[in-house]
This record gives C-alpha cells, sequence and structure tokens, in this order.
C-alpha cells in the first residue's frame, strides 16, 4: 500500500529539523572550558528536544484545523517543559547560551500557545452557547420565537402591565386551508409560504412587539401598549398583505382568520387572553374564515 507524501511530509520536516539540531549542538553547545562527555550529551540531547518540540509547533495541525485544545495542551506542554529545564539549569546540567535562550523561546511560544488556545476555546464555546439558546427558544423554520420562549416573554408583559397599567393586545392568525397548499404546491411551498409570512409579521412589529409561530400554521404576535383598535387595524394589515402575496406567486390569494384579545385587569396570567384570543379565532375558523373577531 502506497502511503501518500503528504502524510510522510511532516515527518520528514522534523527529521531534518532534528538533524540540523543535532550538528548544531555539537558545534555550538559546547561551554567555553572544558566538559565531560556526560555534560555534552546532556546538552545535546536536551538541545535536539527543543528542536523536536519546535518542529512539532511548525506543523501541527490544529493551527491549520482551527483546533484550538490541541494548541493550548501544546502550549502546557512547551512551557512546563521550559521549567523543566529551567530546573535542570539550577543543577548545572546545561547552562550554555543557546540552551538558554532556546529555554527561553520555548516558555514564551508556550505561553503565546496557552494564552492563544484558551482564548479561542472560550469565544468558540461562548458562541456556540448561543447558538443552542437560540436554537431552544427559536422556530427552525421561520426563525421566530417558539410557544416556549413566547411564553416566558409573554408573562414577562402581563405582569409588566399589572404593575404600569398598559394594555396589550393578542393577535392569534391561523392560515386558512393550509393543507390545500401542500398538497396542490407541495411541501417546500408550504414551507416557504411560512417563513415569508413568518419574515412579513417580524418587519410590521416594532421592537416592542413580540412574535411567535404558535404552532402549525398558527402564528401570534403581542403588540405592547396596545389597545382593541390598534389590533384590529395590525391584522387588517396583514390580511391585506397576504392578498398581495398570493397574486405576486400567481395563485390564489391566501387568507387567514385572526381572533384578538385585549388585556383585563381581572386576568391572572397571560393565557387567560390567549384563551380569549383563540376562542375568537375559532369562531372565524368555524364560521366563514378570512375574517377578524375580537374577544
Amino acid at each position: 500500500m502506497t502511503i501518500p507524501f503528504a502524510k510522510l511530509f511532516p515527518a520528514l520536516v522534523i527529521s531534518i529539523f532534528t538533524l540540523i539540531g543535532i550538528i548544531l549542538t555539537a558545534w555550538l553547545a559546547q561551554p567555553v572550558e572544558e566538559v565531560s562527555i556526560t555534560r555534552f550529551f546532556a546538552q545535546a540531547i536536551s538541545a535536539v528536544v527543543l528542536w523536536v518540540w519546535i518542529c512539532l509547533l511548525s506543523v501541527v495541525r490544529g493551527w491549520k484545523k482551527r483546533n484550538y485544545e490541541r494548541l493550548f495542551m501544546l502550549g502546557v506542554g512547551l512551557f512546563y517543559f521550559s521549567l523543566v529545564g529551567g530546573f535542570l539549569s539550577e543543577l548545572y546540567l546545561f547552562d550554555t547560551y543557546l540552551t538558554v535562550f532556546c529555554r527561553d523561546i520555548t516558555q514564551a511560544v508556550g505561553l503565546a500557545l496557552m494564552a492563544y488556545g484558551s482564548f479561542h476555546c472560550v469565544s468558540r464555546n461562548l458562541a456556540e452557547r448561543a447558538k443552542l439558546e437560540r436554537m431552544a427558544s427559536h422556530d427552525d423554520l421561520t426563525h421566530i420565537l417558539n410557544r416556549r420562549a413566547f411564553m416566558i416573554s409573554a408573562q414577562k408583559q402581563f405582569e409588566r402591565a399589572k404593575t404600569d397599567h398598559s394594555p396589550y393586545c393578542l393577535v392569534l392568525m391561523d392560515v386558512d386551508d393550509f393543507k390545500r397548499i401542500n398538497d396542490q404546491y407541495g411541501h417546500k411551498a408550504g414551507d416557504e409560504t411560512l417563513s415569508a409570512f413568518a419574515n412579513y409579521l417580524k418587519n410590521s412589529v416594532r421592537q416592542s412587539d413580540i412574535v411567535c409561530r404558535w404552532g402549525g400554521d398558527e402564528f401570534v404576535v403581542l403588540l405592547a401598549n396596545a389597545n382593541e383598535q390598534v389590533g384590529e387595524e395590525f391584522a387588517k394589515r396583514i390580511q391585506a398583505m397576504l392578498k398581495v402575496y398570493g397574486g405576486d406567486r400567481g395563485c390564489q390569494a391566501l387568507t387567514i382568520s385572526i381572533g384578538i384579545s385585549v388585556y383585563h385587569h381581572d386576568d391572572i396570567s397571560v393565557e387567560d387572553a390567549l384563551h380569549r384570543a383563540d376562542e375568537a379565532m375559532f369562531t372565524v375558523k368555524h364560521d366563514h374564515k378570512n375574517a377578524i373577531s375580537v374577544n
């Protein structure tokens, strides 16, 4: 079996630099005063090991593949090796300028790799955590809040309304005959329709409002500091948009059934207003669809 040259290249580089390190050690690592053979070989071996570490650093695959854990561990190894070198130098095993220089370089490189690797590991972990938190709170298809995240935000708005006596309005929407869209145009077209509708909802509300995919083809919007009139105007604007959307795509205009409820001072939780909005929407769905009902 033939081994690719690309896999042999790092080992070849290490071997070449190791050989160069041995030659340089034999020439430069000797102190001026007469030394013993044992001391000379101790210097030679230490210099060779340092050269191998430097060669490994130059070909480490972690840098190319952004393997920051590997870089961090390499930095720890280099720093630890420099500490061992300093301890041995105190015992006068090797005290040439070359070995001291290599030890200091190794320590500096080790600290740099530890800092670089740990910084990027922490940054990546924070980014992955933020991504997981977003996945847990947002709908995969439409990228708006899911039901669980909406209930948490809506309950906070309810508690704020209880304290500040500021009204809010819930608009619950259901796309009429959405199954027909999937059957006639395919599920991909259905997903695109829901995504486009959700995107329009996001662009149609204020920063203080909350948009959510309630489930399936149902969406809910919480309009902060809004009364019944504001809720109806918003619902009519959404219905008008759907007619334009259907015409632009050359298909039958989409319609939605909408139920609206407003905050009552005697509500125990936000679920009370949601229940009233759901009843209003169910009334529209049962009667003639494509209409607005306020409860």
